[in-house]
């Protein structure tokens, strides 16, 4: 299936760049939430046709918001004189660097994974936590939305599963970010 593909696809990346098992933990989980949220709209065109708008306005929103910070992101960075390394790293690298910037489309952190192996600027990171703090708050509608199939049609192991993911994804998005935001602290704290 897709997910699996996937997964398989950013564990060989996470392998190939030696990541951060907290890394691994994080992309593999955010795929399982949107695996989940996905199977979640497909089954909702059948089952509550009037929920299907909705989820798909809670997936495409943060997608597309995700794809064009990833890709302004870059092209900032390419555009900069003294950038030349980056840009030379970018043509080395760009079956790796187009994957991982089709999974920050599913969430933002999975562009972090670029992030800590390439050289950005320190302005990139600030801007990667604020999009990492929207894409926490994109998992809010997505409870109501998950709440009304539940008194619409009812519980089920499908929507279980699916709760379970989006409340755990949730959960570890916040860890992540508080893990992030404290290390950038520790970071300027050493340097100053």
């Amino acid at each position: 299936t897709l997910t699996e593909i996937l997964l398989a696809l950013t564990g060989g990346i996470l392998i190939f760049l030696n990541g951060r098992n907290i890394n691994t933990f994080v992309v593999l989980l955010k795929l399982l939430d949107f695996a989940s949220n996905v199977a979640f709209l497909i089954n909702t065109i059948n089952t509550d046709p009037d929920l299907f708008f909705p989820s798909f306005v809670t997936l495409a929103v943060p997608a597309v918001f995700n794809l064009l910070l990833v890709l302004g992101v870059m092209m900032q960075q390419t555009q900069q004189i003294n950038k030349s390394e980056f840009r030379g790293w970018l043509r080395k690298n760009i079956i790796m660097t187009t994957i991982i910037t089709i999974l920050s489309m599913v969430d933002i952190v999975n562009m972090k994974l670029l992030v800590d192996i390439t050289i950005f600027d320190p302005p990139v990171r600030k801007w990667l936590l604020v999009a990492g703090i929207f894409n926490i708050i994109k998992e809010l509608p997505q409870f109501v939305i998950l709440v009304q199939y539940i008194k619409d049609v009812g519980l089920n192991m499908f929507i279980i599963l699916t709760i379970f993911t989006s409340f755990i994804s949730l959960l570890f998005s916040i860890i992540y970010e508080i893990y992030e935001k404290l290390s950038s602290d520790l970071e300027v704290s050493h340097i100053v």
